[in-house]
């Protein structure tokens, strides 16, 4: 899809949910926070920037479509508008959602693995405060006993070994979000966007079947969920 029908295509979404004056003030701020992200990370472009980079880590120098998508999930989870929360982004990669956070003024910390020279740059170019991690079934998060938040993501998540032999089933999930759980504030929430599988199950329909006990919203392979969720009875 060429960039003008994936704005256009985009477009179309925002005005629909947000209205006109908000898509304006989306593409506003899309337009600023991509120049300034491009002014800060412009000094490691000529080490890493390949042509036709595919599912290569070095497509996220695609600021144009990486700044769009991570505001979109700004956007999605409703921090253009919140007083200031306190985020914890898992798997951050190169940092995009984290700084948006942060010029929402919300405070963020990331956490990932530092085995990637050109996320640690961008990373550190944008000024993001990273815990280096590698996410594994029963290990405990690195955190201050004390650190609540009010949201914890995980965007397009590979810490479940996606497309492996080992990859996460119920058991591993249900320790991994009630260790979540402990993380959170009393209103807090977790935002997991899932990698899809397979074309014919994207996410295993057991694990969609569970997670839908603590489901405050969903959409394909993205999950709102909070501790304490009411369920309607008939």
């Amino acid at each position: 899809m060429t960039y003008f029908k994936y704005f256009l295509k985009n477009s179309f979404k925002i005005i629909y949910l947000y209205g006109p004056l908000e898509t304006i003030i989306f593409f506003k701020n899309f337009f600023q926070y991509k120049k300034e992200i491009d002014s800060k990370i412009s000094i490691i472009k000529n080490d890493f920037e390949i042509t036709n980079p595919g599912e290569n880590f070095n497509k996220y120098l695609d600021t144009n479509y990486w700044v769009f998508e991570n505001l979109k999930r700004i956007y999605l989870l409703n921090l253009h508008k919140k007083n200031t929360q306190s985020v914890l982004d898992l798997g951050a990669g190169a940092g995009y959602f984290a700084y948006l956070c942060q010029k929402y003024g919300h405070n963020v910390i990331a956490l990932d693995m530092d085995n990637n020279p050109m996320y640690n740059s961008i990373i550190k170019l944008l000024g993001i405060n990273r815990i280096n991690h590698k996410i594994f079934f029963g290990q405990a998060l690195p955190l201050d006993n004390n650190l609540k938040f009010n949201l914890i993501t995980a965007f397009m998540i590979c810490f479940n070994n996606h497309k492996q032999k080992d990859l996460w089933h119920i058991e591993e999930w249900d320790w991994f979000i009630k260790h979540l759980f402990t993380r959170l504030q009393p209103d807090g929430e977790i935002f997991l966007s899932f990698n899809e599988e397979s074309p014919n199950e994207p996410i295993d329909e057991m694990l969609s079947n569970y997670l839908n006990e603590h489901l405050v919203t969903s959409n394909h392979l993205d999950y709102l969920l909070a501790k304490n969720v009411s369920k309607s009875t008939t």
